[in-house]
C-alpha cells in the first residue's frame, strides 16, 4: 500500500472501526434479512477496504456520507429506545418475539434510513414500538408507514396545518354532538390564509408541497378566483387517526 492509501485507511481507520455499535450492527442486518434489502447490512460496516481509491478528502466524504445512514439508523434506534422505555442495548431485543414484528422492525428500519428528517425518524420509532406492544396493530402500523413513505416533515406540517384549521371550522360549525360523532370531520380550509398564520416558513416552498401530497392523496386541492381550498382525502383521515393516537403529528415548524 502506497503513503496516500496508508494515510487515507488510516482517517477511515480512526473515525469508521466504532461509528456502528452492535447493536445498531444487529439491527440493521436483521432488516436486512426481512426486507431483502441488503444495503441496510452494508450501511453497518467499516468503509476501510474501499478507502484505497480515494484522496484523503474523498476518504473523509466518502466515510461521512457511507455513516450517514448508520447515523440514521443510530437516531432511530435511540428514539425505540426512549419511546419503549428500555435500555439502548436491549433494542433489538424488542424484535425477537416473532416474524409480525421483525416485518415491522424491517420497514420502520429501512425508512428510517431513508429519512430527512428527524421528525420522520421519531415517528416511525414510534410506529415500531406501537406494533410491539400490540401486535394486533402491525398491520395498521405497516400500512401507515407505506402511506407516508414519500412524506417528510415540511410536507406533514403543511398536513398538520390544514386539518387543525379544518378541524377547528369543523368544530364552530357544527353542534356539540356533531362534533362528538365525527371526531377527526375537518372542513375544507383556503390554504393561503391559513398557511401563514399556522406555519409561516413553509410559504416559499408551499406550491412544491401541495404537489407532493397530493400525489401522496393525503389532501385534494381546489382552486379558484380566491386562491385554494385543502381538504383532508379519506387516507388522510386515516393517517390524522394513527399519528394523533402515536403523539406523532408535527407542530407547526418541527423538523
Amino acid at each position: 500500500m502506497g503513503e496516500v492509501a496508508e494515510r487515507i485507511t488510516g482517517v477511515i481507520a480512526r473515525t469508521a472501526g466504532n461509528t456502528v455499535g452492535s447493536s445498531v450492527s444487529a439491527l440493521l442486518t436483521a432488516g436486512a434479512i426481512v426486507t431483502g434489502n441488503v444495503d441496510l447490512a452494508l450501511w453497518a460496516t467499516p468503509i476501510g477496504a474501499a478507502a484505497g481509491s480515494f484522496t484523503e478528502e474523498g476518504a473523509q466524504l466518502v466515510r461521512r456520507a457511507w455513516t450517514d445512514r448508520a447515523d440514521r439508523a443510530q437516531e432511530f434506534a435511540e428514539a425505540v429506545a426512549e419511546e419503549a422505555g428500555v435500555p439502548f442495548d436491549e433494542v433489538p431485543l424488542l424484535a425477537t418475539h416473532d416474524a409480525q414484528t421483525r416485518r415491522l422492525l424491517g420497514t420502520t428500519l429501512e425508512a428510517a434510513t431513508e429519512a430527512n428528517s428527524h421528525w420522520r425518524i421519531r415517528m416511525l420509532a414510534k410506529v415500531f414500538v406501537e406494533g410491539h406492544k400490540d401486535p394486533a396493530a402491525v398491520d395498521r402500523m405497516v400500512y401507515l408507514v407505506g402511506a407516508l413513505e414519500s412524506v417528510e416533515a415540511p410536507e406533514m406540517r403543511l398536513f398538520a396545518a390544514v386539518w387543525c384549521e379544518g378541524r377547528g371550522a369543523f368544530r364552530r360549525s357544527n353542534d356539540a354532538s356533531a362534533v362528538a360523532k365525527h371526531p377527526l370531520q375537518a372542513n375544507a380550509v383556503h390554504l393561503e390564509s391559513t398557511v401563514p398564520v399556522r406555519d409561516a416558513p413553509l410559504m416559499p416552498v408551499l406550491e412544491i408541497l401541495k404537489i407532493n401530497l397530493e400525489k401522496a392523496g393525503l389532501l385534494r386541492f381546489s382552486g379558484h378566483s380566491g386562491g385554494t381550498d385543502a381538504i383532508v382525502t379519506p387516507l388522510g383521515y386515516f393517517c390524522v387517526r394513527e399519528l394523533l393516537h402515536l403523539n406523532a403529528l408535527p407542530e407547526p415548524g418541527a423538523s
